[in-house]
């Protein structure tokens, strides 16, 4: 007996097949490729750790892939009954497909497929710090400036433009989980210049060449901490949005820091701050 094409077509409401072959094929599609990601506004992550911190941060998973054999652990066991109670469709995977799947030697026999967390309007500043980047060049740099912010709880991350993908499968790994606990706004300048003075955010960039350095600057809130690319340094449209640039010291011979260690530093010199001037 043949399955019907109605069978072989089903999917789940975020659009993701059932069946495991179309499954494996979409998940692979969306780790190779950016494209794919954008126009199906999904991505694929691997393992019960991230999957679980989508469930708590109420990420929308649209189907998880699970092999018994390889997921039996209790930790595995519950995010699938977990799942499954909200009503999360789950595709049974062969040993074979979870293996082609795995991206780590360590592989958890676990993926999900789950749309992505980001946003065209920004929301109200609040009190809150906030993350803004237009290029970066390392996804591991990314990685590591998500964890932070979700690390110091920070308002969200700002994409100004369209070239910064934190759903590249190599930003989610470096997150550590982070990306699906930091709200995620994209925008271009113009706007986010208008969210600026609308909300009265002082927008402080990372710029070498400042004379106030990071950790004796009052960072009030609500405060926008705008970081340059690696190589090249903040932009032009970056650079037009600050007032206000700090920089971090370093010893003479010594280029500069990476992104993800330059961005962390003034996320919890802003975090330091609020919590001296809330205690006096």
């Amino acid at each position: 007996m043949t399955n019907s094409p109605s069978t072989c077509r089903r999917e789940s409401r975020a659009g993701v097949p059932l069946d495991p072959q179309g499954f494996v094929d979409l998940a692979v599609r969306l780790r190779a490729s950016r494209e794919a990601r954008d126009a199906s506004g999904l991505h694929a992550v691997d393992g019960v750790r991230n999957a679980m911190r989508c469930v708590e941060h109420g990420v929308g998973i649209g189907a998880l892939g699970v092999c018994r054999e390889r997921c039996a652990t209790p930790a595995g066991e519950q995010l699938v009954r977990v799942v499954r109670r909200r009503g999360v469709p789950i595709v049974r995977l062969s040993r074979e497909a979870a293996g082609g799947l795995a991206t780590t030697a360590r592989e958890s026999g676990l993926v999900a497929v789950v749309r992505q967390h980001v946003h065209e309007s920004l929301p109200e500043a609040g009190r809150d710090v906030w993350l803004c980047v237009s290029s970066v060049r390392s996804p591991g740099n990314l990685g590591t400036l998500l964890r932070s912010a979700a690390a110091v709880r920070a308002g969200g991350l700002i994409c100004l433009g369209p070239d910064v993908d934190p759903f590249d499968p190599s930003v989610v790994r470096g997150s550590m989980g982070g990306v699906f606990g930091v709200r995620l706004f994209r925008t271009d300048a113009p706007t986010l210049g208008r969210w600026i003075a609308r909300s009265g955010v002082l927008a402080v960039a990372a710029d070498a060449g400042s004379r106030r350095v990071f950790d004796s600057f009052e960072y009030r809130r609500p405060c926008l901490i705008m970081l340059g690319e690696e190589r090249s340094g903040l932009s032009d449209e970056q650079r037009a949005l600050c007032r206000t640039r700090v920089r971090i010291p370093m010893v003479r011979g010594v280029d500069s820091l990476n992104v993800g260690v330059a961005g962390s530093l003034l996320l919890y010199a802003s975090r330091a701050d609020r919590g001296a001037r809330g205690s006096r």
